[in-house]
């Protein structure tokens, strides 16, 4: 990607860094719309500008029993002066069997790219990625991984060995 040489300052930023920059304070905004909208308690919103231009909303559990959750927006240069915003949404849950292992279970999923030309096209593609995400709980997460395996001996649920003269 080209770079700008026009200012000192920003002499490390894409040539179309302000572009970029425009289209992700409108994906802010209407974020920070939507959470208040849907009452989410908590958000946090951060906003990347420079290698993965995004704005990345997430919040814990509403209760004790649900999922975590995060929308992510992401901007993507297409052919020209066009971006595309692609919205990856997830929810997850980690939890532990017998105190042994620490499992994360989860569910994600895309949205097609979009144009992003028009605010309210953008508030309203990322209006139904909030919906979505929001609308999951333990019950839809669909895939799973061990993250850790508790190896201390003390964690293992079985009884101590004894010695073959006992």
């Amino acid at each position: 990607m080209p770079v700008s040489t026009q200012n000192p300052e920003t002499e490390l930023l894409p040539e179309d860094f302000s572009n970029i920059d425009r289209i992700l304070a409108v994906a802010e905004a209407a974020t920070i719309v939507i959470a208040v909208e849907s009452q989410i308690k908590g958000p946090r919103i951060e906003r990347w500008r420079w290698d993965v231009p995004e704005v990345r909303t997430s919040w814990d559990p509403a209760t004790p029993g649900d999922v975590f959750r995060n929308v992510v927006f992401l901007v993507e240069k297409s052919s020209g002066s066009r971006y595309l915003g692609r919205i990856d949404i997830n929810a997850w849950r980690d939890g532990s069997v017998i105190g042994m292992t620490q499992i994360r279970r989860w569910k994600n999923s895309s949205f097609l790219e979009t144009p992003v030309s028009e605010q309210s096209d953008l508030t309203k593609f990322m209006k139904n990625a909030f919906a979505t995400v929001s609308g999951w709980g333990v019950a839809q997460l669909d895939r799973g991984h061990v993250m850790a395996w508790n190896t201390r001996p003390s964690a293992f649920p079985f009884p101590e060995q004894t010695s073959a003269s006992d």
